[in-house]
């Protein structure tokens, strides 16, 4: 267990990933207000929030940039990397007002978050879309560039031409097509773990894809999956291990990650993904 304790730690955001997030936010916010078209461009909670002058509102998360400024030292970089980042997603929901998708549809997919993340949302007129998924847990939706993760809202579903069920069918069918590419990471052999390499902004959405986890139920039978961070999908054998201990060692770990997402397990077993009792 001391083994396994030490793994997942070493998977925990480090501190300065953790302190970058406010600094990430208030430059994205300072850089998206010199964008053309802007109007404002306020911090909410973990996101931005940009309002522009065609009445749109957009929600950025800063997770993919923040990883991407780590290796930029240079403040100049950092500030030009980021004002790429803002202007290519507000060009991406500007393309989607095209009738065909043809720009954006293959860009659309879902990402889960916490309960809390929907609640923190300030009041809005045109909210982003979610709905419910397994307990505690809610499923939005993005439009997925390099960079940037903007949230789809209502308005914005409704230009793309897209009713709710519309808009879950494409963004899973998306998100069926991008999990071909996860590989994974083994992490340890007794007991067995291994953790996802894909996408940072659609990694836990893979609980949303049963099959994804096929061939490696393959091997090693029964699986336990925790997502306790938007970072992090780890993958154990659920004969090797005690849960009750995983799950304790996960809330422990976890609790104080500005990014995290659930401390709950989940089984894969016989093709499906549920809650762990």
């Amino acid at each position: 267990m001391k083994r396994l304790t030490w793994l997942l730690a070493a998977l925990l955001p480090c501190s300065a990933q953790a302190d970058d997030m406010p600094e990430t936010l208030e430059r994205m916010a300072r850089v998206a207000r010199e964008v053309p078209c802007v109007v404002t461009a306020e911090v909410e909670g973990t996101l931005l929030l940009v309002k522009d002058c065609k009445g749109a509102e957009l929600r950025y998360s800063p997770d993919k940039l923040m990883v991407e400024l780590q290796d930029i030292s240079d403040e100049a970089d950092k500030e030009r990397l980021t004002r790429q980042r803002i202007e290519a997603g507000i060009a991406a929901v500007y393309r989607s007002v095209e009738p065909t998708l043809a720009d954006v549809q293959k860009d659309l997919v879902p990402v889960i978050r916490p309960i809390s993340f929907f609640r923190g949302l300030a009041p809005s007129p045109d909210p982003i879309l979610s709905r419910g998924f397994l307990d505690g847990l809610g499923i939005a939706y993005a439009i997925s560039s390099p960079g940037t993760l903007a949230y789809v809202s209502e308005k914005t579903a409704q230009d793309l031409g897209l009713d709710a069920a519309g808009l879950d069918a494409l963004a899973r069918e998306n998100l069926a097509a991008r999990a071909l590419s996860v590989t994974w990471e083994p992490l340890s052999q007794a007991p067995w773990m291994a953790s996802a390499r894909l996408d940072l902004a659609i990694q836990g959405s893979l609980l949303l894809v049963p099959e994804a986890f096929a061939p490696l139920a393959a091997e090693h039978g029964d699986l336990i999956i925790l997502h306790p961070d938007q970072t992090t999908l780890l993958v154990l054998a659920s004969d090797e291990v005690d849960p009750l201990l995983i799950r304790q060692t996960a809330a422990e770990l976890f609790a104080g990650s500005p990014l995290g997402i659930t401390p709950e397990l989940f089984l894969w077993h016989e093709g499906k993904i549920t809650l762990l009792p």
